[in-house]
């Protein structure tokens, strides 16, 4: 006769039940984040809230903060900024006494790579009141570095020619992702360089190729000069350089294929018109902690990226 399984063992003792499996508390963790994240992209869609909406970013980041209980990790859009910097160092290396300004910080760790190279005089702005406060939190033990919940389209608090350096990595494309992107991304540009001294630069990383960019950096007076990003650092990216000067021949030189008319105010959410497969690439994330936003995308792509880019978190 088979014996059964609830036989008493020779001990006179039932054998324990079959242990359920143990589930990991990162992954419960990051399920229910990822629930959290799915709920703000949808009241944030509700509430007729996008990427160019100032008041989207103070949501985000309030929510993120609360989420993570104390446990916050920076997080670069694009690319990562000690990757970039080496593209960027030749405009650091004339002075350890620069000026810079860093626009739309949002989670960056480019307060704390520029710090450990030894810059003593940054200024950090944000539109979000919960992120500023957050990374004052952070860097609070930082010398000579700032923080300011401010609008890059108001620089009012700052005098004309401030600084020698303003540093944007996506702060810029979000104002294209509004409806009214032709008066926003005007008038940052002008408030950056009404605050650049003369020979100042202004670093802008995007996703933007040229055609989309350049014709509205020329409405202001600058020299100007575009890099791509080589594809090990970020995918799709370029680096506009621009220059605060009166130099006639620095003046006149033209960027490759974005050198045309300025396109009329639509009403789609996102400017630029970024091939198919740019579009594509520019939803994926390119490295460890970074995540991009596109000007190209329809807006629920665009917030479908920003919700992917969150689960860096998790």
């Amino acid at each position: 006769m088979e014996e059964s399984l609830s036989r008493p063992s020779s001990k006179g003792k039932l054998p324990p039940p079959p242990t359920a499996p143990m589930i990991d508390p990162r992954i419960t963790g990051a399920l229910t984040r990822k629930k959290k994240q799915d709920q703000r992209k949808k009241e944030a869609e509700e509430g007729g809230l996008n990427i160019g909406d100032p008041a989207y970013w103070e949501v985000r980041y309030k929510t993120e903060i609360e989420d993570r209980l104390g446990s916050y990790d920076l997080f670069d859009w694009y690319c990562s900024f000690p990757d970039l910097f080496p593209m960027i160092k030749p405009y650091f290396e004339a002075s350890m006494h620069q000026k810079v300004l860093i626009v739309g910080v949002g989670r960056s760790n480019a307060v704390e790579h520029l710090y450990r190279l030894g810059y003593r005089d940054i200024t950090v702005i944000d539109i979000s009141q919960s992120i500023i406060t957050e990374m004052q939190r952070r860097f609070e033990t930082y010398t000579g570095v700032e923080f300011f919940v401010m609008d890059v389209k108001q620089l009012h608090k700052f005098a004309d020619e401030t600084f020698t350096i303003v540093i944007d990595k996506a702060c810029i494309d979000s104002l294209f992702c509004g409806t009214d992107y032709l008066e926003t991304a005007g008038q940052a540009f002008r408030e950056i360089h009404r605050v650049l001294r003369p020979e100042g630069v202004f670093l802008m990383v995007t996703h933007a190729p040229p055609i989309a960019r350049v014709p509205y950096l020329r409405l202001i007076t600058w020299a100007l000069e575009m890099y791509k990003i080589p594809s090990t650092i970020g995918e799709n990216l370029g680096l506009y350089i621009a220059t605060k000067t009166d130099n006639p021949m620095l003046l006149a030189k033209k960027v490759a294929g974005g050198e045309s008319a300025i396109r009329k105010k639509t009403t789609r959410i996102v400017a630029g018109e970024a091939d198919a497969k740019a579009q594509k690439a520019s939803t994926s994330k390119s490295g460890h902690n970074t995540g991009m936003i596109t000007v190209s995308a329809s807006i629920d792509l665009l917030a479908e990226m920003v919700a992917e880019s969150a689960e860096v978190d998790s």
